[in-house]
């Protein structure tokens, strides 16, 4: 057995490629999946978690990595951070206006994405395309712009009476069949929704530009998928080995389950090539 890689994890990185290249992002190094395709490795969990805003060392983990105090009180934890249209800017209860003006009042697009099936979300412009890689998206398509996040949310929340907006990670872990996104996109632009009580087309919203984007497609690195659709956590056992199969998402794919490296974030692990 030979470590390849420790430290605590900052976050895993995907760059595109074809395929799309994983890497593991720890605090002096990183560590390139791609190159263990195949091959047996083993994570260790220290059982030593350090807060990835803060740095101090915590026994839990709250959001993405961070302690209690820092996800109670960051803008980058906040509510409206998974719920856009939550968005309480105006009420003046923001916990970092700067933080809203270069994250929240800049373009975001609003896109389709098969993921587990077709799904709807939102991205800022500048997040893309790591934000459908992260979700494992096989294609994305672009469909309209708004000029902040909160709007943006409220176009979500529209197009989400009619698709679905989150992943369902069990179907993650499996071959699937695409939903066509340019029909999509179509059936999307010809359904009325409503907005402050009146019933418009997605193209009349205020605030809205559509967009013409052809489809994305992304290559994920998998020899096969997990024989098992069962998630893989370091709460349960602190030990995690076998064949690495592939990569989707934020998953590594092993035979007996995938492992959200998300929820991993300031984790000190030992990785070792078996």
């Amino acid at each position: 057995m030979e470590e390849i890689a420790s430290g605590f994890l900052q976050k895993l990185k995907i760059h595109s490629a074809v395929p799309l290249c994983y890497e593991l992002i720890f605090q002096d190094r990183k560590l390139v999946l791609n190159t263990y395709l195949g091959k047996n490795l083993r994570f260790e969990f220290t059982g030593i978690i350090h807060c990835v805003a803060c740095g101090r060392q915590i026994k839990k983990s709250f959001q993405d990595g961070h302690c209690f105090v820092c996800q109670q009180s960051l803008a980058v934890t906040d509510i409206c951070s998974v719920r856009p249209e939550k968005c309480h800017f105006t009420l003046g209860t923001c916990r970092d206006e700067a933080y809203a003006q270069s994250q929240c009042f800049i373009p975001h697009w609003i896109y389709l994405a098969n993921t587990s099936g077709v799904k709807v979300g939102i991205t800022r412009h500048t997040n893309v395309p790591g934000r459908w890689f992260d979700q494992g998206a096989v294609q994305a398509l672009p469909i309209c712009v708004a000029g902040h996040r909160l709007m943006a949310g409220l176009v979500e929340i529209a197009l989400a009476q009619h698709l679905p907006d989150k992943t369902n990670w069990r179907k993650l872990l499996q071959p699937q069949s695409w939903v066509d996104l340019e029909r999509a996109r179509s059936l999307v632009l010809n359904e009325f929704l409503d907005f402050q009580g009146e019933r418009l087309r997605l193209s009349t919203w205020p605030g809205i530009s559509m967009l013409e984007e052809p489809v994305s497609d992304f290559t994920y690195p998998i020899q096969s998928y997990p024989q098992k659709v069962a998630s893989l956590s370091f709460d349960k056992a602190p030990i995690i080995q076998g064949k690495l199969l592939g990569m989707k998402g934020q998953y590594l794919f092993f035979e007996q389950g995938g492992l959200s490296m998300r929820k991993c974030r300031g984790y000190e692990l030992m990785v070792s090539e078996l």
